[in-house]
C-alpha cells in the first residue's frame, strides 16, 4: 500500500507554505485592485459607448491586457482546487495506511452493539416481524389511576339475545385459564402473528379483560318513530320492546342473588366519564344527562363497552326552584300535555337506551295526577323506569305496578358518605338486601373513590354466591318496600 504519510511529508518539504500563502495574499490584493480598475474602465467604456459607439474599438486592446492577469490567477486557483479534491478522493478510496489508528478511533465512538454489528459485506435486509400482542395471562385487576383508552372507530356490534332467552351463564373472568406463553426462542409463524395482533380499537372499549362485547347496534329501525324533537322509541310491530332489545344479555336461569349498580350523575369532565366507562365491568349500568352536548358519544362509548344505558329524566324536587334540574324539568305546576312534551324532548336526545331514571323529583313523584301520565307514556314506548331518588312519599312503585311498567328502585345510595369506610358499609347493606329479596339496586356517582371501591368489591361477589347484574335483570324482582329516602 502507498505510504501516504511519506508522500504528504515530501509534498510539504517541496512547498514553502509561508511563501505560497504570501504570494496568494498578494495575488488576491492585486485582484481586488484590478477589479476596481476594471470596474472603472468598464464604466468609462460604457459611457463612451453611449456617446459614440465608434470610440469603443480603440479601448478593446487595453481592456484585454488588464483582464489577462485575473484570468491567469483564476485558472491557477481552479487547478489547485481540482488537485486538492482529487487528493482527498484518493485518500478516501485507498483508505488509511497500515499502522494507522483511525479505524479504532472511529469504532470507539460508536455504541458497542453498533461496533460489533458493522457488516463486512452487503447483506439483504432482515424481514421485520409483525407486531404481536403478548400472550394473555390471568387478568389483572384494574387500578383507578389507569388512563382510559382513547376512542377511534366503532366496530359493528355482534347482535345479542334479548332478556328472557336462555343463554349459558357467562364464565367469570377470574376463572379463565391463562393462555400458554410463547417461547422466546421459537418465533410464531406469520399467520399466528397476524391472529395474535391487537384488534382495532373501539371507542369506549377498555383494555380491561373483563369487558364484554358491544351491545346490539342502535337504533333498531323497527323500534324508532320520528317525533317533533327527534327520534322516539316505540314498541315494534312484532311486540319487541326497547328495554329488552337494548338490554345487556343475562342468564335468567341464574338464581343467585342479583345486585345491580347504576352509576348516574355524569356532570364531570370528559376524562372522568371515560374513566368510569372503561374501568367498571360491563355489568354496571350507566345513566346519562340529556343536556350533555356529547350525549351521543357517551352512549356509543358505553354500549360499545357492553354497558346498559338509561337517560336521566329531570323532575321537580321539594325545594324547587332553589334546586333546579334544568329547563326541561317535569313540574307539578305544568299540565299533563306540557310535561309530556318535555318528556318527548328528553327521549328524543339519543337512541339505544333501555329506560329512564329520575333526577331529583321528590315532589313530582309524590303527585299521582302528574306522575301517572308520564309513567303511562314510558310504558307505551316499551321502556323501564328506575326510581333512583326515592322518597317515602314516592308513588312510583304503586303506579308502575298498576301499569305493569318494568321498574326498579334504588335500595342504597352507595356514596352518601364519601369515604372508603362509608362506601364499603353501604355495599355490605346492598348485599344483605339482595340476599333477603333475591335482587337489589345500588346507585352511585362516578367519583374516583366510588369507582375504586366498586372495583375492589365487584370481584368478591362471585366467590360469595352473588352475581353482578344489569338493571334490566333486576326489574320487577325487588320486594315491595319503601327504600332509603333521598331528595
Amino acid at each position: 500500500m502507498i505510504d501516504v504519510k511519506a508522500r504528504l511529508q515530501a509534498i510539504r518539504q517541496g512547498i514553502d507554505v509561508r511563501k505560497w500563502l504570501r504570494q496568494g495574499k498578494q495575488a488576491v490584493s492585486g485582484l481586488a485592485t484590478r477589479s476596481f480598475a476594471i470596474r472603472g474602465l468598464a464604466a468609462g467604456l460604457l459611457a463612451r459607448f453611449r456617446r459614440n459607439p465608434a470610440e469603443i474599438a480603440p479601448a478593446q486592446p487595453a481592456l484585454a491586457a488588464r483582464l489577462a492577469g485575473p484570468r491567469v490567477l483564476a485558472a491557477v486557483v481552479a487547478v489547485l482546487a481540482v488537485v486538492v479534491a482529487g487528493l482527498a478522493g484518493w485518500l478516501f478510496v485507498a483508505g488509511a495506511p497500515k499502522g494507522s489508528s483511525l479505524p479504532d478511533v472511529v469504532i470507539a465512538k460508536l455504541p458497542p452493539s453498533a461496533a460489533q454489528a458493522m457488516p463486512t459485506a452487503e447483506a439483504p435486509p432482515a424481514a421485520v416481524p409483525a407486531e404481536t400482542k403478548p400472550a394473555e395471562t390471568k387478568p389483572a385487576e384494574s387500578k383507578p389511576d389507569e388512563a382510559p383508552t382513547a376512542p377511534s372507530q366503532v366496530a359493528e356490534a355482534k347482535p345479542a339475545e334479548p332478556p328472557g332467552s336462555e343463554k349459558p351463564p357467562e364464565k367469570p373472568a377470574d376463572t379463565a385459564a391463562p393462555a400458554p406463553a410463547a417461547s422466546p426462542a421459537t418465533p410464531a409463524a406469520p399467520s399466528q402473528q397476524v391472529a395474535a395482533a391487537s384488534p382495532p380499537a373501539i371507542p369506549g372499549a377498555s383494555l380491561n379483560p373483563r369487558k364484554a362485547e358491544p351491545l346490539v347496534p342502535a337504533p333498531d329501525p323497527a323500534l324508532v318513530e320520528k317525533g317533533s324533537s327527534g327520534p322516539l322509541p316505540i314498541v315494534g310491530p312484532d311486540g319487541r320492546q326497547p328495554w329488552q332489545v337494548y338490554a345487556r344479555p343475562f342468564d335468567r336461569n341464574d338464581h343467585r342473588p342479583r345486585i345491580a349498580v347504576l352509576v348516574s350523575g355524569f356532570r364531570l369532565s370528559a376524562t372522568g366519564i371515560e374513566a368510569a366507562i372503561n374501568k367498571l365491568p360491563a355489568g354496571v349500568t350507566f345513566a346519562f344527562d340529556p343536556y350533555s352536548r356529547r350525549l351521543n358519544d357517551w352512549m356509543a362509548l358505553a354500549r360499545a363497552a357492553g354497558h346498559e344505558v338509561l337517560l336521566t329524566l329531570p323532575m321537580e324536587p321539594t325545594d324547587y326552584p332553589r334546586q333546579d334540574p334544568g329547563p326541561y324539568t317535569l313540574l307539578t305546576s305544568l299540565d299533563a300535555r306540557q310535561n309530556l312534551d318535555r318528556l318527548q324532548w328528553v327521549l328524543s336526545r339519543v337512541s339505544g337506551y333501555v329506560g329512564v331514571t329520575n333526577y331529583m323529583g321528590s315532589r313530582f313523584t309524590a303527585s299521582q295526577s302528574d306522575l301517572l301520565p308520564v309513567l303511562q307514556a314510558i310504558k307505551n314506548r316499551g321502556l323501564l323506569f328506575v326510581d333512583s331518588s326515592p322518597s317515602r312519599e314516592s308513588l312510583v312503585s304503586d303506579i308502575a305496578k298498576s301499569l305493569n311498567l318494568p321498574r326498579a328502585v334504588n335500595d342504597r345510595n352507595l356514596d352518601g358518605e364519601l369515604n372508603a369506610a362509608g362506601i364499603d358499609k353501604r355495599l355490605a347493606d346492598l348485599e344483605a338486601a339482595a340476599k333477603k329479596g333475591t335482587a337489589a339496586l345500588g346507585v352511585a356517582a362516578p367519583y374516583p373513590l366510588t369507582i375504586e371501591r366498586l372495583l375492589a368489591w365487584i370481584p368478591t361477589l362471585e366467590p360469595r354466591g352473588m352475581v353482578l347484574a344489569p338493571v334490566t335483570a333486576v326489574a320487577n324482582l325487588q320486594p315491595e318496600q319503601k327504600p332509603e329516602p333521598r331528595r
